[in-house]
């Protein structure tokens, strides 16, 4: 679910094939959206109210009708991503009849996307050992950001408003801060620089990982839970104790992250979480 920007309106994806949209402060059903594709993911356009991805198995929907006071047109736009070759980047193609496009895997094992709130048109997919950011404008990657074979998988991000960062949720229980780097030396595949890394956490097999959260605002403090129950926060640190805006980290000097609670597990474990 996600609050259309500056309004009390809630976009709910229930899937495999109803968008919903909701007045939370009347408590009433605007409208719902029923699609043929089943759906996953979603992601509002933060600076067009009017904008919305949604992420099916072998495609990208892009709905832009969405409207607050009538349901949207059930015959969107599809796009998969195809596959760059000989030195070119993965690309946006129409896709055909619904069907995966023969020249295309790249949606393969795509865990969510989200739209940049920093970068206009600026849209990221993310994968286990990788997140590739689209332009929308130009419907190809101009950036990505690789994990080693080695390193612990990508479970869950968190895009920045206040800056171009991207907090990276990993399944060793660790988040690292990447931010992106206009430096010359600096190729499309690393544009984005690892900054911070915090400790991983000792998990046990029934424990497993959802949903990286920010303060919304400030986004300095960090927190996701556990299927057993618990919520872990984090706060960034700089070399003068902790910091108050994320805007405000001076990079060039020593930060780090904190762990700054970790709660008891849950008799009822949650599935989902929204920092207000």
């Amino acid at each position: 679910m996600s609050w259309v920007p500056n309004t009390f309106f809630l976009v709910v994806l229930l899937p495999p094939h109803n968008v919903v949209l909701w007045n939370a402060a009347s408590g009433t059903k605007i409208w719902k959206q029923t699609f043929v594709d089943p759906m996953y993911s979603f992601s509002l356009d933060p600076f067009d109210e009017s904008r919305l991805v949604l992420v099916s198995d072998n495609s990208l929907i892009f709905v832009n009708d969405l409207d607050l006071c009538k349901q949207p047109s059930n015959h969107p736009k599809k796009y998969q991503l195809a596959l760059g070759n000989k030195g070119r980047s993965d690309s946006l193609v129409p896709s055909i009849t619904g069907d995966y496009h023969p020249h295309s895997n790249s949606m393969q094992g795509l865990i969510k996307v989200v739209h940049s709130p920093y970068c206009r048109n600026k849209l990221l997919l993310l994968y286990p050992r990788q997140i590739t950011i689209i332009d929308l404008e130009l419907m190809h990657a101009t950036g990505y950001i690789l994990q080693d074979r080695g390193s612990s998988q990508f479970i869950d991000m968190y895009v920045c408003t206040s800056d171009n960062i991207i907090y990276c949720l990993h399944d060793s229980g660790a988040i690292s801060i990447r931010r992106f780097s206009d430096n010359e030396t600096y190729q499309q595949e690393s544009c984005y620089q690892c900054l911070v890394v915090s400790e991983a956490m000792r998990l046990c097999k029934s424990a497993k990982l959802i949903g990286l959260q920010a303060k919304p605002f400030t986004e300095e403090k960090l927190l996701f839970m556990l299927t057993d129950g618990r919520i872990v926060g984090w706060r960034l640190f700089d070399c003068d104790g902790p910091v108050d805006f994320l805007s405000e980290v001076q990079w060039e000097e020593e930060v780090r992250l904190v762990m700054i609670h970790n709660t008891g597990s849950n008799s009822s474990p949650p599935y989902s979480t929204k920092v207000c």
